[in-house]
């Protein structure tokens, strides 16, 4: 597959048809990108260190995604493969990967964020409606989502989860938060959950509470439960 480099923007509009700029190759980016319409890369996107791309439409690659600098768009970010980057991601729909995604800072969607592999943040995993790994979700922040957060493996977060739905891990995994967790829905894992783990200064008992609307599976590892009772209306 033909590999493109593009040292300045305007080198990109080589690309553009009626429905936005289409790559039939790989695309190697070493300018800030700031672009008016939807990406599509056949290949492989890399963006070279202290650059990003920025575009109010959709962002979608055929492989993966390397980026020093960070991924923003309006749209959805589709990726054939994983994603992975320095700085932020953003997506204004749906992030969707079939490997991996990974973020040394944050990541955030106004829709749901799946993945066929493991999701790391190393600062906060927001997502407006659900957040899917095929494998594990590591967050060194905090984890946010309005409806379920569900994971084959196991949901280890420094800070604290709250989901407006369901929080499921593997049967032979478990959930751990340095705060509390909380979620409208039902909470289960097949080992232990734990909440309130923090260990850099004295926490309350607020802070080690684990709020579900059903505690359904699994032990609790260390944290106060408060079932609250489920109802689906509530559910996002």
């Amino acid at each position: 597959m033909i590999t493109y480099t593009i040292n300045t923007p305007k080198e990109l509009e080589n690309f553009k048809d009626d429905y936005g700029y289409k790559v039939n190759g790989n695309l190697e980016v070493n300018c800030l990108l700031n672009i008016n319409s939807g990406l599509t890369v056949d290949g492989c996107l890399e963006v070279t260190p202290f650059k990003y791309i920025v575009t109010p439409s959709y962002i979608t690659v055929g492989d993966y995604i390397k980026s020093d600098g960070f991924i923003k768009c309006g749209l959805d970010i589709k990726i054939g493969n994983f994603i992975e980057t320095s700085e932020c991601i953003e997506a204004g729909g749906f992030i969707i990967a079939k490997g991996y995604i990974e973020s040394n800072k944050g990541i955030t969607s106004g829709k749901s964020i799946i993945a066929g592999e493991n999701i790391k943040s190393d600062w906060s995993l927001i997502a407006s409606r659900n957040l899917v790994s095929g494998r594990s979700i590591k967050v060194g922040g905090h984890l946010k989502s309005g409806g379920d957060i569900k994971a084959n493996h196991y949901i280890e977060v420094r800070r604290y989860i709250v989901g407006g739905g369901d929080i499921l891990a593997g049967n032979n995994y478990g959930i751990s938060a340095g705060l509390s967790i909380t979620c409208k829905g039902e909470l289960y894992c097949g080992l232990k959950t734990f909440a309130g783990t923090y260990k850099w200064r004295e926490i309350t008992n607020r802070e080690k509470t684990i709020t579900c609307g059903k505690f359904k599976g699994g032990g609790i590892g260390y944290g106060i439960l408060v079932e609250t009772g489920v109802n689906n209306d509530d559910k996002i």
